[in-house]
């Protein structure tokens, strides 16, 4: 009895750290393609990172893109790294804190590049090339959005 008890442990801390076992998960298009985080991007130029000049930049290159999503406090989904604006926008504020409207007043790095909606990115890429989406647990994540 025992044994089977141990045999049973073993077989569920096995499918525990490899829990795809028997299946295959579909990655070949992250095969194929590099991923350009958040964005190709050159902060110091005018293509900052997160900006829709970035990703436009990794679209045309044909690089997948990763990239952060984030609430604003009026419900819009943004995509944005940090927590706060100081790094990025030189703005010493919480970004979940702030409306759309308000950000919208700030550029990023040193372009005249402004923090986008997610919906705008998806526009821009239409498919085009593979997403990965991080979404930030800022703020009250499970609110429905209006983007």
């Amino acid at each position: 009895m025992i044994i089977i008890v141990l045999i049973c442990i073993v077989l569920v801390y096995l499918f525990a750290i490899h829990p795809r076992v028997g299946t295959q998960a579909d990655m070949s298009a992250f095969e194929r393609v590099y991923i350009a985080h958040r964005g190709y991007f050159d902060n110091a130029g005018p293509c900052p990172e997160n900006s829709l000049a970035a990703f436009r930049r990794a679209v045309e290159k044909g690089y997948g893109i990763e990239l952060d999503v984030q609430l604003t406090s009026d419900n819009k989904l943004v995509v944005f790294h940090d927590a706060s604006l100081l790094r990025m926008c030189n703005v010493d504020k919480i970004l979940h804190e702030c409306t759309f409207k308000e950000l919208q007043q700030y550029r990023l790095a040193n372009s005249n590049e402004k923090i986008p909606l997610f919906t705008d990115v998806l526009s821009l890429v239409a498919g085009a090339v593979p997403l990965v989406v991080e979404v930030k647990p800022a703020g009250d994540v499970l609110k429905t959005t209006e983007t």
